[in-house]
């Protein structure tokens, strides 16, 4: 069984997807719903694109300090149409203390007195029943957001009865019944692929992408970023562009661009650090090596004595370096990229 689901390229995600790689399938999913605009049973696939960045705009104005964007994996609307929210491999911020074990599923508007469409609930369903085929969670709807913490979460419309009603619909569906298309048409689109940046031209805090990643692996390469390859430009991303810019001698605007990828491009793999007492590790030698290019007197033998620390803590005060002796990420791009 496939279901169709509207990806976040499409709908014009621009914040972080989510905070962290999650492994293996999830114990089941929590519903909710998100008491935003509800949108009529024939809306536009544009109006609800405007929505899931609405979306986007709430869970990162409550939780982006956590390397969150939209809170939810999966987002229906009374049209029967999902849409991506968080990916199933990403861990968002949708059910208090158990984010990383379940997933979620959100009617978007109120449903504290409205009943879901008949086609989103059928839609849920078929989620349901797609996701445990999938291998996405092993079990099918375990509650509502009500039944973990005080909230009027998923709205008494969708809790009191079409909970298990999407249950019973989704065990059906396993069980090799005939999935229902949706009955309402959908209405014409003109929605193409974001032009929020997710390629890579630019990437700074928020972004999403493979040129986010691009960007780490790089900075990962110099020794700047120590944190996951995932796509996801979250504080660390920025704090290993403003590290490399700052020993380059470059604006330090936290953004990955032109500049910053020249800079990068300069510089050999980052040997590793070397402090005073290092001995024939092949971390020292480099430095040497580079110091002597650049004309200054140090003797080339892979020892970090008092010699190598004086002329390390002399090149680092001449650039404005932090002044420590030690060879780090910093001093070895300083080394290609500054100026003698």
């Amino acid at each position: 069984m496939t279901v169709e689901v509207i990806s976040r390229d499409v709908w014009g995600a621009r914040r972080p997807n989510g905070d962290k790689n999650l492994s293996g399938a999830a114990a089941g999913v929590f519903v909710h719903h998100s008491v935003t605009t509800h949108l009529p049973e024939d809306a536009t696939v544009e109006q609800e694109c405007a929505e899931m960045r609405k979306l986007e705009s709430i869970g990162y104005s409550r939780f982006g300090a956590f390397g969150q964007g939209i809170s939810y994996n999966l987002v229906v609307f009374p049209s029967g149409r999902a849409y991506e929210g968080v990916s199933m491999h990403r861990r968002g911020a949708h059910t208090d203390g158990r984010n990383s074990v379940v997933r979620s599923i959100c009617f978007a508007g109120n449903y504290q007195a409205t009943e879901p469409s008949a086609a989103a609930v059928e839609t849920a369903a078929q989620l349901l029943a797609h996701g445990k085929l999938a291998g996405w969670w092993t079990g099918l709807i375990l509650g509502g957001h009500r039944d973990i913490k005080a909230t009027s979460c998923p709205g008494n419309r969708v809790y009191l009865l079409p909970l298990e009603a999407m249950n019973a619909r989704a065990r059906a569906l396993l069980g090799g019944a005939a999935p229902v298309g949706n009955p309402v048409v959908p209405a014409p689109s003109t929605a193409t692929r974001s032009s929020y940046r997710v390629s890579g031209e630019y990437v700074q805090r928020g972004d999403y992408g493979p040129g986010v990643g691009d960007a780490q692996r790089e900075l990962a390469r110099l020794g700047f970023y120590q944190g996951e390859l995932d796509d996801a430009a979250g504080p660390q991303t920025e704090t290993a562009i403003r590290a490399l810019q700052l020993a380059a001698g470059i604006a330090r605007d936290g953004v990955w661009g032109d500049e910053s990828r020249a800079a990068a491009a300069g510089v050999p793999d980052y040997p590793g650090v070397t402090v005073l007492g290092t001995r024939h590790t092949g971390r020292t030698e480099p430095y040497q090596q580079r110091l002597a290019d650049r004309g200054w007197r140090i003797t080339v033998d892979d020892w970090h004595g008092g010699g190598t620390d004086k002329v390390l803590k002399a090149f680092q005060a001449e650039k404005g370096l932090t002044v420590d002796g030690d060879g780090g990420p910093q001093t070895w791009t300083a080394l290609y990229t500054r100026p003698l």
